[in-house]
């Protein structure tokens, strides 16, 4: 193609190829992250921790008390 061609035989436009930077975002990033710790907490799967509380057990990963804490 006509434009990599121009890349190749162009220092300067390989150079800045080489340090362009790709930018996505994910806005509900951190909604999939907390349904999908709920679900595996609800389903007991990964929990590694259990808070009682007044004799109620709750089960939790450590990993998120410790972020939270």
């Amino acid at each position: 193609m006509a434009g990599e061609a121009l890349f190749r035989n162009n220092p300067m436009a390989a150079e800045a190829e080489e340090t362009m930077e790709c930018l996505q975002e994910f806005p509900e990033h951190h909604k999939m992250i907390l349904d999908q710790l709920n679900e595996q907490r609800e389903q007991d799967r990964f929990t590694d921790v259990t808070l009682i509380v007044d004799g109620h057990h709750f089960k939790a990963h450590k990993a998120v008390l410790a972020a939270c804490s």
